[in-house]
């Protein structure tokens, strides 16, 4: 019965310490507003290239797990994080390359580019405050 008892304190507290962050960062991905609109415009012409569209979501996702993992102070999760908004940046812009002429379309996923690249900016000072380094976004 001790034997049962110590498992499940020990379950509980790896929960806590590892699922729940993860968890959460993936909620605020989520929850947040404004960032799935911008990705909505991104979503509405992913039959134009689906791999870039496909890869920058998959991208966004690891973007926020190496998000929570800046709060168990891991030194390796900045650079992964810089990383991984690059690539990011990089599909979303293959995307706005591969459409056709349309000057309205473009200018609306350049300024959600814009937006989704400022957004992950400041996601990256805050896990760069969080580990006392220094970031300067270019």
């Amino acid at each position: 019965m001790l034997r049962f008892i110590f498992i499940a304190v020990v379950l509980v507290i790896c929960y806590f310490t590892y699922i729940s962050p993860l968890v959460n960062s993936m909620n605020n991905f989520i929850k947040d507003d404004k960032l799935q609109e911008h990705l909505g415009y991104f979503e509405a012409i992913k039959d134009i290239h689906i791999r870039s569209y496909e890869k920058a979501i998959a991208h966004i996702k690891i973007f926020m797990i190496n998000y929570a993992d800046t709060f168990h102070k891991k030194s390796d999760v900045l650079e992964k994080m810089k990383n991984h908004k690059y690539k990011i940046m990089k599909y979303l812009q293959e995307l706005i390359y591969r459409i056709p002429n349309d000057n309205n379309l473009q200018h609306q996923l350049e300024y959600s580019r814009d937006y989704i690249c400022n957004l992950f900016d400041n996601y990256i000072m805050e896990a760069s405050d969080n580990l006392n380094e220094y970031y300067f976004p270019n």
